[in-house]
């Protein structure tokens, strides 16, 4: 059997017991793409059921954001953020922009910034001031938000 089809088989074996949580670790590592949309739709369909739901820990930020409710980010052993989905897509905005337009901004709503050749790339709390902010600005994907709690200047 192919790994993804291991990996079905196992989803398969622990959903016939008809549990009210399923606890996965990387479940959908190192599968392909086809067999990753597959396993992703049997656990949104396990949740659309009602009164389940999937805990899973994984390293593909997409899979997440294709699933998820609410994301727990862990980084050496230490929560670092719970939030829903819905509020990190609503609630953080990504800024590029130069190191003059990085100054304007100060520390109003940052959360962190990262530099790389000369371009910042700051995450702010959304509010009604970040819109005043110079830079080209996007909503950012749990990568960014990620990477830059991790790689960037944190605000306290």
């Amino acid at each position: 059997m192919s790994k993804g089809m291991k990996v079905k088989l196992t989803l398969a074996a622990a959903l016939s017991h008809h549990p009210v949580l399923l606890i996965l670790d990387e479940i959908t590592s190192g599968l392909d793409p086809v067999v990753r949309s597959d396993v992703l739709a049997v656990l949104r369909e396990f949740v659309a059921q009602g009164r389940t739901s999937v805990f899973f820990s994984t390293h593909i930020t997409s899979d997440l954001e294709k699933t998820a409710d609410f994301v727990a980010f862990l980084h050496q052993g230490k929560l670092i953020f719970y939030e829903s989905l819905k509020n990190l897509k609503e609630n953080y905005i990504l800024i590029q922009c130069s190191e003059e337009a990085f100054r304007q901004i100060g520390c109003r709503n940052r959360i962190a910034s990262l530099c790389r050749n000369g371009v910042y790339q700051v995450l702010l709390r959304n509010s009604a001031d970040s819109g005043a902010v110079p830079g080209q600005r996007r909503v950012p994907t749990l990568d960014d938000i990620m990477l830059l709690y991790i790689k960037g200047d944190v605000m306290p």
